[in-house]
C-alpha cells in the first residue's frame, strides 16, 4: 500500500499517490488463534523435542479435516507443562490489514476477530476438554500427578478464559490472495500482480484460503517458492 498499490480510498486517506488500483490488497486476512493450558508436572522427563499433534474433535462424517493442533512445551525451570492449542480450521470471517498513516515505520493496522463465529469458540472449548481427557489417561500416570494450573478445574468459565487469553497463532495468510481477476484477488496463478508488469508476490499472503497443518503455512510456503522458481525458469531460461 505504501508504494501506491491498493484501495484508492485508503491510499488517498493517507495522502499516498495512487499508482495502481487493486482493492483486494490487505483484504482476506486469516490466522488461527491459540490458547494455552498450563499444568504442573514434577516428574515429566526433560526433552528438547517439541511434540506436535493434529486432532479432529468432530465426527469424521461431518468434518474430515483436523480442527485443532497442539504443541507441548516444557519449562525446565518451573517444571510446568504448556499445551498450546491452535484452531486449525477457523470458521470466522476474514479480517484485513491496513495503514495508520503514510509513515513506513508505523505499525500496520490489523483487524481480525478470531471468535466472531461461535463455532470457533466452541472448538477451543472442546479442545480444552480433549486435552484434559488426554492428561488423565493411564499412559501419563507414571509421570506422577499432573495438576492443571490454568484455566484450572474450579468451575472456570472456559468461554471467558478463552476470550481473555486468546493469542494470535502468527500464521497470517491471504492478504495478497491468488485468483483469476483483480476484482477478487491480487495475483494470478503465476504469482503476477494483476495489472502490473514484472511484479510478483511469492509468500504465504497469496493463499486464498486456510488449511489444517501442524506446521502452519510453513511447508506449503516452501512448496510455493519451488513452484514459483519452476515458473521463472520456464519463462526466462
Amino acid at each position: 500500500m505504501l508504494s501506491g498499490i491498493g484501495d484508492p480510498e485508503i491510499l488517498q486517506k493517507h495522502q499516498i499517490p495512487v499508482k495502481h488500483e487493486l482493492r483486494q490488497v490487505g483484504k482476506n486476512l486469516m490466522d488461527n488463534g491459540a490458547v494455552i493450558v498450563q499444568y504442573k508436572a514434577e516428574n515429566l522427563p526433560i526433552n528438547e523435542s517439541i511434540p506436535v499433534g493434529l486432532v479432529n474433535t468432530q465426527s469424521a462424517t461431518t468434518n474430515i479435516n483436523p480442527d485443532l493442533f497442539f504443541i507441548l512445551k516444557m519449562d525446565k525451570t518451573s517444571r510446568n507443562l504448556y499445551v498450546v492449542i491452535f484452531n486449525a480450521s477457523p470458521k470466522s470471517t476474514t479480517g484485513f490489514i491496513s495503514l495508520h498513516n503514510s509513515n513506513p515505520l508505523s505499525p500496520p493496522r490489523i483487524i481480525l476477530d478470531y471468535l466472531k463465529d461461535k463455532r470457533d469458540l466452541q472448538t477451543f472449548i472442546d479442545s480444552i476438554h480433549y486435552v484434559r481427557k488426554v492428561m488423565s489417561t493411564d499412559a501419563l500416570k507414571n509421570v506422577g500427578p499432573i495438576i492443571e494450573i490454568s484455566p484450572g478445574m474450579k468451575n472456570m468459565d472456559l468461554a471467558s478464559y478463552i476470550k481473555d487469553t486468546l493469542d494470535p497463532g502468527y500464521h497470517y495468510i491471504g492478504t495478497c490472495c491468488m485468483g483469476r481477476n483483480a476484482e477478487d484477488s491480487v495475483v494470478d496463478n503465476h504469482f503476477k500482480v494483476h495489472g502490473i508488469k514484472n511484479l510478483r508476490i511469492v509468500d504465504a499472503s497469496v493463499f486464498p484460503a486456510g488449511f489444517a497443518s501442524k506446521t502452519g503455512p510453513c511447508l506449503t510456503t516452501y512448496a510455493l517458492t519451488e513452484k514459483a522458481a519452476d515458473l521463472l525458469c520456464k519463462e526466462h531460461l
